[in-house]
């Protein structure tokens, strides 16, 4: 699951061989289902079982490696697949070739939910602060609203200027309280 991509089929049939397990169905005998298997499928913390979505699952493990392209790059693996198919560029901008392998294939799958949960660590790098993940406390990880009259377009323009301090006063115009709040 970590090196391909799984087809659906596939996926559902590692479902249905769970399923039944757990409901104990066989051909001619079919228990009673209590619980709809996405509600099984939850977090225990959700109120489900924690059962895996195979689909899901095999998307996350394949961005696991893509992870690895990330906090690895000197490694072998990092080192071969950067040169073979984005030796221009960093991973997470890498595209799709014609002639991409199976594994390569899956991995940018995987890297499609690496990308979404990925966040920026600020610092005095050049972070886009409407469109890069960059606030940690925040559900959607980037503010929500652009404040009216708001001119900032960076977060090392919510610093005071030479400093590693915030601007309060700046941040404070630039968005809304609750963001304010896990900002500073």
């Amino acid at each position: 699951m970590s090196v391909f991509k799984l087809s659906p089929a596939v996926c559902q049939k590692l479902t249905s061989t769970v399923t039944n397990y757990w409901w104990g169905s066989s051909l001619d005998n079919h228990k009673m289902h209590w619980l709809k298997w996405e509600k099984l499928t939850r977090s225990k913390m959700d109120g489900g079982m924690g059962f895996r979505d195979f689909a899901l699952f095999n998307q996350a493990m394949l961005g696991k490696q893509g992870w690895r392209f990330i906090s690895r790059p000197d490694s072998l693996c990092s080192k071969v697949r950067k040169g073979k198919y984005y030796p221009h560029s960093d991973f997470l901008s890498a595209t799709k070739k014609r002639q991409s392998s199976a594994t390569w294939k899956a991995i940018l799958h995987g890297r499609d939910v690496l990308a979404r949960w990925l966040i920026k660590r600020v610092g005095p790098g050049d972070i886009n602060i409407w469109e890069d993940n960059w606030i940690p406390g925040v559900r959607s990880l980037k503010p929500l609203v652009r404040m009216p009259r708001t001119t900032v377009e960076r977060v090392r323009d919510l610093f005071i200027p030479g400093t590693r301090v915030w601007n309060e006063v700046v941040v404070s115009n630039a968005f809304m309280a609750l963001e304010v709040t896990e900002v500073l």
